[in-house]
């Protein structure tokens, strides 16, 4: 019954303030409960994932809610590189750990993959990770030893990926 109170609360307090959740102290967490993360088949051979849409925060929102990152990184390469690599065995990790199911382990990889191709870090959107052009409009803040990261595009100030630790962020 606490429970569902507590769930209920989460849910006004969402509607209440225009999707955005930004509490006082060490509680404060991304939020987005729009819509339950998954992967599944919409017609034989085609793929949808529903994941969260951090796009509604920006670099301030982040600082003010996770304090200052340990590592900010600005170089497009840099930051495509910890995407493709480092996320992807972050999100491993966190289904092996429990904290993902398995269907919602392939909807954050999905959208890993299309982050990849769809942000500009700066090399002809993301997929030549050799390029030496470094110009991207991207940034990576980095929290608790690079065990939970927010990736920016800089050029819109907008969230476009966060890492899925539901002890950082909240879904369904």
């Amino acid at each position: 019954m606490k429970r569902k109170i507590l769930e209920t609360f989460a849910i006004l307090t969402i509607l209440l303030t225009n999707g955005v959740v930004l509490a006082d102290g060490p509680q404060q967490k991304m939020t987005d409960l729009s819509e339950k993360v998954e992967r599944k088949e919409t017609k034989p051979g085609d793929i949808e994932a529903t994941v969260p849409n951090w796009s509604k925060y920006n670099r301030a929102d982040v600082i003010r809610m996770y304090g200052q990152p340990e590592d900010d990184v600005k170089s497009g390469k840099k930051v495509y590189n910890s995407l493709i690599r480092h996320e992807d065995s972050l999100k491993e990790v966190l289904y092996q750990e429990g904290k993902l199911t398995g269907n919602q382990a392939w909807a954050f990889g999905d959208q890993i993959c299309d982050c990849s191709y769809g942000e500009d870090f700066g090399n002809g959107k993301g997929f030549d990770s050799d390029s030496d052009d470094d110009s991207g409009h991207v940034e990576e803040l980095s929290y608790d030893h690079n065990r939970f990261n927010v990736y920016l595009n800089t050029k819109k100030d907008q969230v476009f990926y966060a890492t899925p630790d539901l002890d950082y962020v909240t879904f369904r």
